[in-house]
């Protein structure tokens, strides 16, 4: 029998910080988009106020951030993608944001 996804982080946490913290899996209700090539970082400056600049965001930084008027969690990875987190209830209203934001760039949906 196979672990739940995400378990081997969160018994580990359980463990460690019993009593100390509250341990709660709500990826149920995220999603996580990946966002890649040249002109990703411009995608994201034009869909909220923080500065994705390399100099400022590099590879292992994140932020949590307003997104096209929606909270986010963005990530910066070391192939120079961003991964974008956000509300499951979103994905429609953010998929169309990052369409029409990155269409100067040659956006490409990419399922």
């Amino acid at each position: 029998m196979t672990a739940e996804p995400g378990t081997e982080l969160e018994t580990p946490l359980r463990g460690a910080l019993f009593g100390s913290c509250s341990i709660v899996d709500v990826s149920g209700a995220q999603i996580a988009v990946n966002l890649s090539g040249e002109q990703a970082g411009k995608v994201l400056q034009k869909s909220s106020p923080y500065d994705f600049h390399p100099r400022n965001f590099p590879p292992g930084r994140c932020v949590q951030t307003n997104f096209a008027k929606a909270a986010a969690l963005v990530a910066a990875n070391a192939d120079a993608s961003f991964d974008v987190v956000f509300r499951r209830s979103y994905a429609d209203y953010l998929r169309g944001w990052i369409a029409d934001a990155g269409r100067e760039y040659g956006f490409a949906n990419v399922p």
